[in-house]
């Protein structure tokens, strides 16, 4: 039997050889025959009226328009670019990451992040609270404390600079930096202090 599509059928045709079919085959089948030629009329139907509707936008549509939305496209893909671009910059220079550590706002430790690095540090930021804090290549975190909240402990591994651990009933603050480079842009190389609510 020769295979029948639809493209080498006119419409007339394919109902005709459709109505052959569902004759001489059993009522269950001939009821999906039907159900499936319903489906294909619809879905052609919808297409159909879709078609229409986008050939009706497009018609208001000037040159221009199309001008500005092709640029708002190429714009929209700008900053990707151009922060890929700094970042790969940055990455190329030689720079040493460094894990600040602050309790009370005051800067009690310096940690170097790189490989190799592997510590493993208790801080008693007041009687009675403790912060363990793990150093391994250029990763750090806070493997434990005895804070109420462990939101410290569940932030895991930071190794990128600008990434902060918190604790703030301990008031422990480690930020990752990159020494020999000033923090902010304009050249400053004092911070704007980190204000903690008590």
């Amino acid at each position: 039997m020769l295979p029948i599509s639809k493209n080498m059928l006119t419409k007339s045709q394919f109902y005709f050889f459709l109505q052959i079919a569902i004759k001489s085959l059993d009522d269950k089948v001939a009821f999906s025959l039907k159900f499936v030629y319903l489906w294909y009329n619809r879905k052609v139907k919808e297409l159909t009226e879709i078609e229409y509707e986008m050939k009706e936008i497009l018609k208001q549509f000037r040159p221009f328009d199309f001008i500005l939305i092709g640029l708002a496209l190429l714009l929209s893909f700008t900053p990707p670019l151009v922060t890929s671009l700094v970042y790969q910059q940055t990455s190329e220079d030689e720079s040493q990451l460094v894990a600040i550590v602050k309790i009370n706002g005051l800067q009690v430790d310096e940690l170097p992040l790189g490989e190799g690095q592997a510590k493993e540090i208790t801080y008693h930021p007041n009687e009675g609270q403790y912060n363990i804090v793990e150093v391994k290549g250029d990763a750090i975190r806070v493997r434990e404390d005895n804070s109420p909240d462990q939101i410290a402990v569940n932030t895991g591994w930071i190794s990128k600079p600008g990434q902060v651990l918190i604790c703030l009933p301990h008031q422990l603050i480690i930020e990752i930096v990159e020494k020999g480079k000033p923090s902010n842009p304009d050249g400053n190389e004092h911070d704007d202090e980190l204000i903690l609510p008590l």
